[in-house]
């Protein structure tokens, strides 16, 4: 694990620094390093803050992805039986490309 760390903190640095056009980057000055370290620095212990505080998930809020269908538990089929025994039947819906871009727009 601390090769991988070791590793990305090296390969970073030098696609910053010598990158230039092929990753469009310009190098940066030694304050700008500080401060882009100090700001890293930060999301590791907010991460363990975060977790302190509980978060009550609601399972009706998830939508059930298997091979790019939607299923989701708030509709049901209307051929179902609207006998009480029975549990509602869940739909599965196409997600397309349209369907997708009016979920980012609400």
């Amino acid at each position: 694990f601390q090769f991988v760390i070791l590793f990305t903190i090296i390969s970073q640095f030098g696609l910053i620094q010598y990158g230039g056009e092929f990753t469009k980057t310009a190098p940066l000055s030694s304050e700008q390093w500080v401060r882009t370290i100090g700001l890293a620095s930060v999301t590791l212990p907010l991460g363990v803050i975060m977790r302190w505080f509980p978060v009550k998930e609601n399972m009706n809020d998830f939508a059930l992805v298997s091979c790019g269908n939607v299923i989701t538990s708030k509709e049901t089929n209307s051929s179902s039986s609207s006998s009480s025994t029975s549990s509602p039947t869940p739909v599965v819906r196409r997600e397309t490309r349209s369907t997708r871009k009016s979920k980012k727009t609400e």
